[in-house]
């Protein structure tokens, strides 16, 4: 039998219940050491378990290429906690600045509110109490740490770190306490609102493109607390903006463009990444929503003309002038990192002087312009001049932007 149970006895069958009893006994009178097991666990672990791992296994690979740290919110007896640090461990070894960062009381619930009280259809169960789901022995974890620090590379560099105590208390104490915190992680397994809330309040603006947020009772009618806070916080669809959905992928608004004129997957972000996927299971975002900085802007037309002017090389500027006297505003297609030929220098010059908007966009399917040459045409010398840059996105977004603004007497941004 279980010291520490997690499952629903309502959602138990009477297999369930004599699989975890005789599981346990095997175990127990199974040749070997506890060591041979261990090897051997997959003869001994449960299916539900094991599954769990794959799943963290594949969420992990997505966040391998996003900078940050993996916050757990919910530590219990560390076995997602492990699970983290170990998939760092193996798939990339020497990467010491991601932590492990796992939050827990090890007192169990400090507090259940009415929003984490189910509706009333006998989904409740007794765990859900004061103190419930304790696990009171994190010297225990400390030393498990100890342990697979002798088991992997650069042990001497801390990888994870546990933080006891009621989590609305020191989750924003540790954030003080650690200003250059960024999460490529967030997995939330508090089950209730109130440190739910706290946690996503005070990690999601540290999250950046690529992070993803995992939720371990998201839409459980047992425990409603975890998804109201999301809907109070985050929101499921709130700050998004715009979104394409095509070929089973959620696309910006502000970062869609059409890759192939014939293909399935025709649209996509090169200057992006995309916010989720569709598929037979629902709707799954991969990280926190872009939102919107500068809020909506409702122009009362799109009468303002701005044109796009792809570069070639010696061009001298010609058709730029050309564009001058018959539009408000410009879109320049620039090399590489926003590098103009230096013919074309006057006639931006000419445009910033009649106060009509320069903005720089690169021609390469992916990546954005930058200032770091400023040879005669680097975009180092156009951004002194007054060029925008157009940021994270293609050409043409940048226009329909730039008209939007223009329309609404707003000054564009660009690079935002």
């Amino acid at each position: 039998m279980e010291q520490f149970p997690l499952n629903n006895p309502q959602t138990q069958t009477e297999n369930d219940k004599r699989f975890q009893t005789e599981i346990g006994r095997h175990f127990e009178a199974s040749s070997g050491t506890s060591l041979d097991k261990l090897r051997n666990f997959a003869r001994f672990v449960p299916r539900q378990n094991l599954a769990t791992f794959l799943a963290k296994a594949e969420i992990f690979r997505r966040i391998i290429p996003v900078h940050g740290s993996i916050i757990e919110c919910g530590v219990f007896m560390g076995g997602g906690l492990f699970t983290w640090a170990h998939l760092s461990a193996i798939f990339e070894p020497v990467n010491h600045t991601r932590r492990i960062v796992g939050f827990d009381t090890f007192s169990g619930f400090v507090e259940v509110g009415e929003r984490d009280r189910s509706p009333g259809d006998g989904a409740d169960h007794d765990p859900k109490a004061v103190g419930a789901y304790r696990f009171e022995h994190p010297e225990e974890l400390r030393h498990s740490v100890a342990l697979f620090d002798l088991n992997r590379a650069v042990g001497h560099i801390q990888k994870i770190e546990i933080v006891p105590g009621d989590a609305v208390v020191t989750i924003p104490q540790y954030v003080n306490e650690n200003p250059h915190l960024v999460v490529s992680l967030l997995y939330l397994d508090f089950d209730l609102f109130e440190p739910t809330k706290v946690a996503l309040e005070t990690m999601l603006p540290r999250m950046p493109r690529g992070a993803v947020v995992a939720f371990d009772e998201l839409n459980q009618r047992q425990w409603p607390g975890e998804t109201t806070a999301v809907l109070e916080t985050a929101g499921i669809l709130r700050g998004r903006g715009a979104v394409v959905v095509f070929a089973g992928r959620i696309l910006s608004g502000r970062d869609a463009v059409k890759l192939d004129t014939f293909s399935l997957e025709a649209f996509g972000t090169p200057h992006g990444t995309p916010l989720g996927t569709v598929d037979g299971d629902g709707v799954r975002y991969t990280g926190p929503p872009a939102g919107s900085p500068g809020g909506r802007v409702t122009p009362a037309n799109l009468d303002p003309r701005v044109a796009i002017i792809p570069l070639e090389l010696g061009d001298d500027g010609r058709l730029l002038e050309l564009a001058r006297p018959r539009f408000d505003g410009v879109v320049v297609e620039a090399f590489g990192r926003g590098n103009v030929p230096p013919g074309v220098l006057p006639s931006v010059r000419r445009w910033i002087e009649d106060g009509k908007p320069v903005v720089l966009a690169s021609r390469c399917p992916f990546g954005e312009v930058g200032g770091e040459y400023a040879f005669e045409g680097g975009g180092g010398q156009l951004f002194a001049l007054g060029v925008i840059p157009a940021g994270p996105r293609a050409s043409s977004v940048a226009r329909l932007e730039l008209i939007i603004c223009l329309a609404a007497g707003l000054r564009y941004g660009g690079n935002g």
